[in-house]
């Protein structure tokens, strides 16, 4: 870990690294996709959350580049998935800041929520809209 430039992690951290999986090689690999610095505490978030190369693969291509570790924790903690961006994009958002889907599954706005709204003649809603009304309860 040292030879990484993780100097004085606790006894602690160490085995709780060690305990689910954050290897050198997990390090290497995340430090090529999220260039900005990870600390060790992000480190074991993205691990017990399955932050993979795969799904930072997966968002990349579809446009979600330059990720920070704590969207991309906060995106799998929330469960923003590939198919659930795909699934807005076929709704007509196209260009969701990965915030705005956090935002989105964190107040609970589902496809089939605004797949429902629109049948209730309220089509075009923004994401901040959609948030909005999840948020006061308007169902």
């Amino acid at each position: 870990m040292s030879a990484l430039g993780y100097d004085g992690l606790s006894a602690a951290t160490l085995v709780n690294f060690r305990e689910h999986g954050v290897t050198s090689a997990y390090i290497k690999e995340m430090r090529m996709q999220i260039p900005t610095g990870i600390s060790s505490s992000q480190l074991l978030s993205m691990r017990l959350q399955g932050v993979t190369t795969e799904f930072i693969q997966e968002l990349k291509s579809l446009g979600y580049e330059g990720l920070s570790a704590n969207q991309l924790i906060s995106m799998r903690l929330q469960g923003v998935t590939t198919e659930f961006i795909l699934k807005l994009k076929s709704l007509g958002y196209e260009s969701l800041t990965a915030n705005q889907l956090i935002s989105m599954r964190l107040q609970g706005v589902t496809v089939a929520y605004i797949e429902k709204m629109k049948t209730l003649g309220f089509k075009d809603l923004s994401a901040e809209t959609l948030i909005s009304l999840r948020m006061k309860g308007v169902n």
